[in-house]
This record gives structure tokens, sequence and C-alpha cells, in this order.
């Protein structure tokens, strides 16, 4: 499997439903690679996968970007609390894409139940290195950052 053109097609999915679900702009981050500063609790919404390949999505972002996030795609000001959810959604749309680009006609998919909680920063960092990783600044400058997760590579 090519983890360039995966690294790619997920910036690209992520940058995609960002911007037609919440008319979010965002580009890649020109620090790529260095952990951001950001406050000690984010939102960290994971996604499982099998298939022809098995594996796990993330998407990762403060807990204010989701707020914005929620009220863009509602048009509600107020998200009514939950607003941590609309990172789950937005995870399962970029899966969708991700998968179609760059694994279809492989086989049949079948994604999970997206999974969201806050989290500290060392709690999302924890576990195995990532397959492919990018992270993104909105306009605002608020970091997300996404990744995909393969089972059974060997990741030395």
């Amino acid at each position: 499997m090519d983890l360039e053109a995966l690294r790619q097609s997920l910036a690209a999915a992520v940058v995609q439903v960002l911007e037609e679900t919440a008319f979010v702009l965002a580009a890649p981050a020109p620090d790529f690679g260095v952990a951001p500063a950001s406050s000690t609790s984010v939102v960290l919404a994971q996604l499982a996968f099998e298939g022809p390949v098995a594996g796990r999505f993330s998407l990762v972002a403060p807990p204010d970007l989701c707020a914005v996030l929620a009220a863009d795609m509602t048009g509600e000001s107020d998200a009514g609390g939950d607003s941590d959810a609309v990172l789950g959604e937005i995870l399962n749309m970029v899966a969708g894409i991700t998968l179609e680009r760059t694994l279809s006609g492989t086989g049949q998919w079948d994604l999970g139940v997206p999974e969201v909680a806050r989290v500290t920063r060392a709690e999302q960092t924890g576990g195995p290195r990532p397959d492919a990783w990018i992270r993104l600044l909105t306009e605002e400058q608020e970091p997300i950052e996404a990744a995909v997760s393969l089972a059974g590579r060997d990741r030395r």
C-alpha cells in the first residue's frame, strides 16, 4: 500500500469535508511533524474499519474548534453542549472518502461507529505511530490532525 498516497488522500478528504460541511478552510500546517502547542484537552474521534485491510482512522481537534464546526454545520450558535460529537460525524465522512479514493476496487469495507472523547494531549499521542498522519490549520490557525493506523503493519 502506498502510504504517501494514503496521507495525501486523507489530507484532501479532511479539507473537502471541512469546506463542504462547515465552510471552514484548512491547509497543511507549515511545521509538519512538530506537535502543536494546544490546550491540555483535545477532542479525539476514532473510527475502526474492516475489509481487505483493517485499521483505525482518528481525528483530533481543540474543543473550541469543535464548537465552531458544530455551529457552522447546524446553523445554530449553540450546539447544546454536544459540539464534540461533530468531530465523529466529520471523521465518518473523511474515512469514507479516503477509503473510496485510495482503496476502491479492492473489496467491501465496513466502517464502525465513531467514538468521541475528550482526552489529554498525552493520552492522544500514546500508542503505536500511525501509518499516515497529517496536520492542518484552519484559516483561524486552529490545528486539526488526522491519522490512519493499519492493522498488522510493522511500525518500527
